[in-house]
């Protein structure tokens, strides 16, 4: 059982919504339109590992998973952990602040700044 590298949640727990779509429907979905940043949010720590406020960083595990995404990088400078993602209209951005639900404008503005991501 793998689990994301910041929050504790096992991915086991989106398996079943996985299932209802295979890896090559979700690329197909997800390429027709222009997708630049995909952030997952979620609150740090021990006292919210198995909270719904970590929803956000529990899916973006399971897509990070399911589609075999190159391994997540804490940056500081982002107050985040970062990844990529590939997609037919250029590449994307797949985080999860490292901050708490209410500060996390404050990744999303610094990588957004950083890559010229309209908001």
């Amino acid at each position: 059982m793998s689990t994301h590298p910041i929050y504790s949640q096992p991915l086991d727990f989106w398996q079943g919504a996985s299932k209802m779509s295979n890896r090559r429907d979700t690329q197909t979905m997800l390429s027709a339109k222009s997708i630049q940043l995909i952030a997952g949010l979620a609150n740090p720590g021990k006292d919210y590992a198995k909270s719904r406020h970590n929803a956000g960083a529990w899916l973006i595990a399971a897509l990070h998973h399911q589609l075999s995404l190159p391994p997540f990088k804490l940056e500081k400078k982002f107050h985040a952990s970062l990844t990529t993602w590939s997609l037919a209209t250029g590449k994307s951005y797949v985080l999860v602040p490292t901050t708490y639900m209410n500060d996390s404008g404050r990744a999303i503005k610094a990588i957004a700044h950083f890559y010229q991501i309209p908001t």
